[in-house]
């Protein structure tokens, strides 16, 4: 389950799944939990999708899950990383491509996501750790796992940059965690891999 702990008191807060109550946790087993600026706890998990704890309604989640046949919901319910932007708009990474929600809304916009894949981890279509751009509003940086995305927010367009060409499918050293700005340069990025 997931844990919030007191470090003052040492007392922990347990949230659970139950299967009963459709507003408890999606599974037991959560992967990226998240508190936005709002307040709002957001967590991700490895194979039931995201789950949303709105600030002031302890215990009670929305849950975000996959549904093939609905282009609005999320890409997959593996889900990685989540975060968000200045505006305050959610980005979730998965195992096949990215999602923005919006937190008014909880509209469901797709980046990088092909239906007829089914990815599993470590294939090019996963999202995982973003980098918003404030210099470069519009456009956000992906790590993949096929090199490191510079996605075009507004068009979904996006260019792909490679560590080590790919040849007889996706090269290792292209599976990208994580992409950090240089804190002394804004033209360089640090780009974490295998």
């Amino acid at each position: 389950g997931l844990n919030r702990l007191d470090p003052n008191t040492g007392k922990a807060v347990h949230y659970r799944h139950d299967p009963a109550d459709p507003s408890s946790l999606s599974e037991d087993a959560q992967f990226f939990p998240y508190v936005a600026e709002n307040g709002d706890l957001w967590v991700t998990t490895f194979s039931t999708g995201l789950n949303r704890m709105r600030k002031g309604e302890d215990g009670v989640f929305t849950r975000f899950q996959y549904d093939p046949n609905d282009p609005k919901t999320v890409t997959s319910d593996e889900l990685y990383y989540v975060g968000e932007d200045a505006e305050g708009n959610i980005y979730v990474g998965s195992r096949n491509g990215l999602n923005r929600i919006d937190p008014e809304t909880n509209e469901v916009r797709r980046y990088l996501y092909d239906p007829k894949q089914n990815p599993t981890y470590g294939e090019p279509l996963n999202t995982f750790m973003p980098y918003y751009d404030e210099g470069n509003p519009g456009f956000i940086w992906l790590s993949t796992g096929n090199g490191l995305v510079r996605l075009n927010l507004e068009t979904g367009d996006y260019e792909r940059f490679l560590i080590e060409p790919n040849t007889n499918g996706v090269n290792p050293m292209n599976f990208i965690h994580e992409v950090r700005p240089d804190p002394t340069d804004a033209n360089i990025l640090w780009v974490g891999g295998p």
